[in-house]
């Protein structure tokens, strides 16, 4: 696969324009719908529209593909050595929720865009992060009722 005859621009809700490397964009499963579509025709540059999805948010959607590539390369080094691997995982782990520490407005408009974008991981886990306070409240009120 040739990515690297296509340049790839973002274009969020504002019209702020992000260049993306292909294989960072192959994270999600509707920009690569996308890119297959074109990939075979002349074009030197493809823009995909965003206009759902604010600047800030795509800013942090861009970021986590970035990890979760060079998490799929790692990932297949440390696989082979199950202690390491465990350990890697783990580390990654403590990435993502420190990259999912942000307040309900952002995290609630990142599992939209995940959604939109088809990135099946941020989706998960970002929608974990929702599930676990909604747990942790519910705890709280169970206390407090008893």
């Amino acid at each position: 696969m040739e990515n690297t005859a296509i340049s790839l621009i973002l274009i969020s809700k504002e019209k702020e324009h992000f260049k993306v490397e292909i294989e960072i964009a192959l994270i999600s499963n509707f920009l690569k719908t996308i890119y297959d579509e074109f990939r075979e025709k002349s074009f030197k540059t493809l823009k995909i529209p965003l206009y759902n999805i604010e600047g800030r948010v795509l800013t942090k959607i861009i970021e986590y593909c970035r990890f979760e590539h060079k998490f799929s390369i790692i990932k297949k080094v440390y696989e082979e050595k199950l202690a390491d691997y465990n350990k890697y995982l783990y580390s990654n782990m403590v990435w993502v929720n420190e990259f999912l520490k942000v307040n309900k407005h952002m995290i609630i408009q990142i599992i939209n865009a995940a959604s939109y974008l088809e990135i099946e991981s941020l989706l998960l886990y970002s929608t974990q992060i929702i599930a676990s306070n909604l747990v942790k409240k519910y705890q709280k009120i169970k206390k407090y009722s008893n």
